[in-house]
């Protein structure tokens, strides 16, 4: 992917390592639900003829990686690729899919990591925003997609940017919601055991992240399940 030097030129993008440092934890949840749950075992629903507004379930192979994806609306209509946040998938726009897809092609994956998609291990494969963004690349190339949109929430920021930073004739716009372009969307006030974590990932510095993340208040009917 080429990089655009002049995009996104105001101080540093998000720093891709440390945010996925403190990912690994979640990539082996992962990998424990693939095997229960295999990628084979996810299967497209009986569609009739002609509905392109139905939700579609399907993967593609990119790197070696099944990447598990949705889609719905007509293969000639205006694409919109949804690019999903932490912890979630694919999921998350399950509802907002059948509302657009009247008048948009609408697709969304799932990283690496994350939902149905492969989730290797940090052995095989680097979980950074650079590394995912590679294979989002590919998978939208793999998909024919020559123009775009990007709707992004929050982990979907550093995909996206660099997506349209790197093929910026490609993506036709960019839709944000809750999505972190620079440094300064990560203070301290939040960020510092995250960034004590990085520097130091021992059991007591785990242990502090689990317990900050239990305090998290949750909102019914907001956590991904898919």
């Amino acid at each position: 992917m080429t990089r655009n030097s002049t995009f996104l030129s105001r101080r540093t993008t998000l720093a891709a390592t440390g945010l996925w440092t403190l990912l690994f934890a979640p990539v082996a949840l992962a990998q424990a639900h693939h095997a229960a749950t295999p990628v084979a075992q996810v299967s497209a629903p009986s569609l009739p003829r002609g509905d392109s507004a139905a939700t579609r379930y399907r993967t593609v192979r990119i790197d070696g990686l099944d990447i598990f994806y949705r889609e719905a609306g007509s293969a000639n209509a205006p694409v919109i690729l949804l690019l999903h946040g932490f912890p979630a998938s694919s999921f998350m726009y399950r509802d907002l899919m059948s509302q657009l897809a009247g008048k948009f092609r609408v697709i969304a994956p799932d990283y690496p990591g994350f939902g149905y998609s492969a989730a290797p291990s940090t052995k095989e494969f680097d979980y950074t925003f650079d590394r995912l963004a590679d294979v989002i690349e590919k998978f939208t190339d793999r998909m024919g997609l020559r123009k775009y949109a990007i709707y992004m929430q929050d982990f979907g920021g550093p995909v996206g940017f660099r997506l349209a930073s790197g093929e910026p004739e490609t993506v036709s716009a960019l839709i944000a919601q809750n999505a972190n372009a620079y440094e300064e969307g990560l203070p301290d006030s939040f960020w510092a055991p995250a960034r004590t974590l990085w520097k130091d990932p021992s059991p007591a510095n785990f242990a502090k992240i689990r317990e900050a993340r239990s305090r998290t208040p949750r909102l019914s009917g907001t956590t991904p399940t898919g």
